[in-house]
């Protein structure tokens, strides 16, 4: 009985230690996008408001570029659904896919470094000063992207029809 105890003492302790320490990043953002229906493309700035309340210093921040998941056929996205039997995206033709590019981060007006990796779908990008816990950064960037053929996933167009998810970074 004593044994039971100190367990679920143990369990309680822990679970609320471990929610205490859970917090969320906050983040708020303003896009001025425009749509090109002939081209299937966006065209956009983003200003981005990033609260850190986390415990920790930051000095870079991943940004998640989902419309490069639809670059080539070797992305993650274009694996996961080979493995699944489609193929579309395998052997869709260059004009039918699409990405993201021209982004240019930057605070207060000075660039930011982006450092990518084997993952096209992600970015770091190094901030020019620490963010302390509880600060706020404002990052802003300009951002395209091309607007992949419908067929592929949610991400698409069939003709001009549009569907439009996850297309910021």
């Amino acid at each position: 009985m004593k044994t039971l105890y100190l367990i679920i003492l143990f369990s309680i302790t822990y679970v609320t230690s471990a929610v205490g320490q859970y917090f969320q990043q906050e983040v708020n953002t303003i896009i001025d996008v425009r749509l090109n229906d002939v081209s299937h493309q966006l065209s956009a700035f983003e200003t981005i408001e990033y609260r850190n309340n986390s415990k920790d210093t930051l000095t870079f921040i991943y940004f998640h570029l989902w419309a490069n998941a639809y670059k080539n056929n070797k992305t993650k996205l274009a694996q996961q659904l080979r493995e699944d039997g489609e193929l579309n995206l395998h052997f869709s033709k260059a004009s039918d896919r699409g990405f993201i590019d021209s982004l240019d981060f930057r605070v207060n007006g000075t660039q930011l470094k982006l450092e990518y990796n084997e993952n096209i779908d992600y970015v770091k990008v190094i901030l020019n000063r620490v963010l302390l816990p509880q600060e706020t950064i404002v990052i802003t960037t300009p951002f395209r992207v091309k607007i992949p053929y419908g067929n592929i996933s949610r991400l698409g167009h069939l003709g001009n029809a549009y569907q439009i998810t996850q297309w910021f970074p």
